[in-house]
Formats: C-alpha cells, structure tokens, sequence
C-alpha cells in the first residue's frame, strides 16, 4: 500500500511537467510503458524455475492443505457463499463504501481543486500532492507500527487497532475546514493529515481482510474492491455536477471528513 502511494507521490514530479511540455496524450503514453515495462519485469521474475515462483507454488499448497480437509478445492460457489453469508464481510464492505471513496477522492480531485479554487498553476497544483502523498505513505507506516509497539505492551489486537483507529479517524475530520481557510499551505497541511488518516484506515482494512478469511482473501479483496471502485464511479460525476452547480467543494470535503 505504501508502495501505491510512494508511485502517487512521484507520479505528479514526473506526469504534469510531461503533460505540460508535449501534451497530456504523451504523459498517458509514458504511464502506459512504464506499465508494460512492470509487466515484462514481473513476468522474468515469476516465471517457472524462479525462487518466487517456488516460494509462491509450496505456500498455496501449504494452505489449502491447512484449511481444507485433505487439501481438496472447495467448490468456488461454495466459497462465495460462505464470505457473503458472513455478516463480517458485509462490515467489511461499509468501510470500503466510506473509505475508499475518500481516498480515490484526495488521489484524483486536489489538483483540480487547488488550479479552480486557489489559482495555482497546473504544475504547482500538481506538485503540491507530494506532501499530501507523504502523510499518506506515514499513515501506512505508522499505523501498522503503533499496532505492533502496542500489542508488544500487551494490549489486545482488538484494543491496539481500535485505538489506533480512533486517532487516525480525528486526524481527517479537519479537513471539513478547507474550503473555510485562506491559507493554502494550512489547507495542504489538513490534507495530508487526512491521508495519513485514510491510509491508516486502509492498510488496516487490508489487514481484516486476511483476518476474515485467509484461505478466500483473493475473493474477499476482489469483491470489495469491486464495491469501492463502482461507488467511485457513481461518486466521482457526483463530484463533478455538484461543483459545477455550486462553484465549491465545500459538501465533498464536509463528507470526506
């Protein structure tokens, strides 16, 4: 997840001066190499023969031979039906409906704001995510590491998680107050303390993921993140009609918070 946000962070360095000097179709065309060029790189490394595919192969079939009497396949409609009739998972997707939007939210949408709202230019409107990525990478870090210093003092797994939760969750209810704030380095400060906020949330759902059910967490990743990404799509021309008809993103920063 950290990783996810370190490529946010440097995405803008590189992306807007490209977009700006040869066109926003040549900055699209050097993200879609940069992708094929992880392609290639994670085939070479994965192929058959290679430690992680070693290391991948012996791990599947050490689990399924722990969860599943004999090490047999469970029939996938069986496992289907066995996350969905578990009211855990349905927990699971509250968090994602609320808390992934929030984060696709500050990921795709500051940069406009600061260029419509404050008058920056496209590439300091850019550039002024990387702080906003930077709190999001410490709220990944840190959240799990709290966690850990605090169950290593003998609290609960439960009691370390929600407290930490608690504190990261008043770190984002500040930035209802952007849109309220003059200074445009205080309201880039608010942001970041909600990234920080949100991904500590995130990573930390990521975790309960596994802990709902190791052996079907591929389904139970997949079906949430399927949940989060169509919210998003429903939210994000939401976004976009609200701020045409109103002029402001006070609403969405009030909901984010």
């Amino acid at each position: 997840n950290s990783g996810a946000a370190v490529g946010s962070m440097i995405a803008p360095v590189i992306i807007t001066p490209l977009a700006i000097h040869y066109g926003w179709r040549f900055a699209f065309f050097t993200v879609g190499a940069l992708g094929t060029f992880w392609i290639a790189l994670w085939l070479i490394h994965t192929r058959k023969g290679t430690a992680a595919h070693s290391a991948v192969s012996k791990a599947t079939a050490a689990r399924s031979a722990g969860e599943v009497p004999g090490g047999q396949s469970v029939a996938f409609r069986k496992q289907i039906r066995q996350v969905l009739l578990h009211p855990a998972f349905w927990m699971l997707v509250i968090v994602a409906a609320t808390v992934n939007p929030g984060w696709y939210f500050l990921n795709e949408w500051i940069p406009k704001y600061m260029h419509d709202q404050r008058g920056m230019g496209y590439l300091a409107a850019g550039l002024v995510t990387v702080p906003i990525f930077v709190g999001a990478d410490l709220g990944n870090l840190l959240s799990g590491g709290l966690i850990k210093y605090l169950t290593t003092r003998n609290w609960s797994v439960r009691k370390a998680r929600g407290t930490t939760l608690v504190l990261t969750t008043l770190l984002i209810m500040p930035v209802a107050l952007v849109t309220q704030l003059d200074d445009a380095y205080v309201c880039v400060a608010l942001m970041g303390l909600a990234a920080f906020g949100i991904t500590s949330l995130v990573a930390n759902f990521t975790a309960c993921q596994q802990d709902f059910s190791f052996g079907n967490v591929g389904i139970v990743a997949g079906i949430l993140g399927m949940c989060s990404n169509v919210l998003a799509a429903i939210g994000n021309p939401l976004i976009g009609r609200y701020v045409d008809r109103s002029g402001n993103y006070t609403m969405v920063f009030v909901l984010l918070a």
